[in-house]
């Protein structure tokens, strides 16, 4: 793994398209994209990593409130069609009331991923059972002891934490990220919302300075990025503005 793709759901989603991935060795997901024959050429044919802060699936009393803004569970057909390998779980501080506890999981987190392993989800808080959803699943205890621009001192989105998740590996060299918009007022999701927020909100200040810094706080690598976010380049920070001529410095 030394050259991937990091793709979240903000809507600089729509400025690529799916050949362009084929450039990556490994493509991660963050919080299960949506995949829909209006979105679909936009998005990567296959995600080997899908990685999520919250809970593997969701319950039908969220799949409800949120359906009219395109929230889905994925289907089997759907995972084996992404040919997903496994899925991540970062917990950290954003879980459950101790917004301030960085080190210790979330409970009923945890309790979650436990039965959703085992295939007893259908006798926890009403939700379904699907025992055919990958069940590969990795928890990592998700520490920023960074003592510069570590991600402690602000509620970080799965997003960013991703960012810095693999921007530790010493194997990844090169790293693209799209879809990192930082909640965009106008337009959170690449798909049209019929509400204006699904979950917590992130601040958005902290987490743009955040990736701005991410070429200083990881010299070894390079990053290169879509987003609707005027960030600033600099040697190994570097917006992609031709996908047919682009390649890794």
């Amino acid at each position: 793994m030394k050259n991937i793709a990091i793709v979240a759901k903000g809507p600089s989603i729509l400025k690529c398209n799916s050949e362009f991935y084929n450039n990556f060795d490994t493509i991660i997901g963050v919080n299960w994209p949506l995949y829909t024959k209006e979105y679909e050429k936009f998005l990567p044919k296959r995600i080997d990593y899908m990685i999520t802060g919250g809970n593997p699936i969701l319950s039908p009393e969220l799949l409800s409130k949120y359906k009219e803004d395109g929230a889905v569970n994925y289907s089997q057909e759907l995972a084996d069609k992404l040919k997903i390998k496994k899925i991540i779980m970062l917990i950290s501080h954003d879980h459950g009331s101790g917004w301030s506890d960085y080190s210790k999981p979330y409970e009923e987190s945890v309790k979650r991923i436990q039965e959703y392993q085992n295939k007893n989800l259908s006798n926890y808080r009403g939700a379904p059972r699907i025992p055919d959803l990958p069940s590969d699943y990795t928890m990592e205890y998700y520490n920023s002891n960074r003592k510069n621009f570590n991600l402690k001192s602000f509620k970080a989105c799965t997003g960013t934490k991703s960012l810095e998740y693999f921007s530790l590996q010493k194997s990844i060299k090169n790293i693209f990220f799209i879809g990192f918009d930082a909640n965009n007022k106008s337009r959170r999701y690449y798909w049209t919302l019929n509400r204006s927020r699904l979950w917590a909100d992130h601040p958005a200040e902290k987490i743009i300075d955040y990736v701005q810094n991410l070429g200083k706080i990881f010299p070894d690598k390079n990053y290169y990025y879509i987003s609707t976010i005027n960030f600033k380049d600099y040697k190994n920070f570097n917006k992609v503005t031709n996908l047919s001529d682009f390649k890794f410095t």
